[in-house]
């Protein structure tokens, strides 16, 4: 399985120990990671702050290199990068924004590659192919849960925060 790869900026400076990983337990599990070549600054710490079409901007030329390569899907396992992805791609589905943001960042920019985190990376692979790379279970150990999913769903619509429309936080 061959799988675009955006690591951000966080996974080639201060998170190097869980890019290392994560190639090495996807090597194992026969998942080849390409990194997307040229890539920037998603933008996720400052960028909304500053501008919105910029924020919109950097992410947009990360999925257009992307699918410029012919990823049809592109792995982003820092939660903020993925969002930021997650969000250009949802807002591309406006024609208009689509074909603005093509030409700001100087590269078509289509809005079809799937943006993936980890847990749906490891859904693809699959729970038997998981189960037999295990070297050593881990039974003994007490699993702590992590109440950070809103950052692994998709980016909420404009209306989703409407009475009619139940509060993102009950959907995890």
């Amino acid at each position: 399985m061959n799988i675009g790869y955006y690591p951000g900026c966080a996974l080639h400076g201060s998170s190097n120990d869980y890019d290392q990983s994560l190639k090495a337990c996807l090597g194992a599990l026969g998942v080849s990671l390409q990194e997307v070549k040229d890539w920037i600054c998603c933008g996720a710490t400052a960028a909304h702050s500053l501008n919105h079409k910029l924020a919109l901007a950097l992410p947009a030329r990360n999925l257009a290199l992307a699918e410029r390569d012919g990823f049809k899907e592109v792995f982003a396992p820092c939660p903020l990068c993925s969002m930021q992805l997650l969000k250009v791609r949802q807002a591309v589905a406006d024609d208009g924004l689509r074909r603005e943001l093509s030409q700001i960042v100087e590269a078509e920019l289509r809005g079809d590659a799937e943006v993936l985190n980890l847990v749906q990376l490891f859904e693809i692979i699959g729970r038997d192919r998981l189960k037999t790379a295990v070297k050593q279970p881990l039974e003994s150990m007490t699993a702590a849960c992590y109440y950070g999913c809103l950052l692994l769903r998709r980016p909420a619509s404009s209306t989703s925060m409407t009475s009619n429309n139940p509060s993102p936080w009950k959907r995890c």
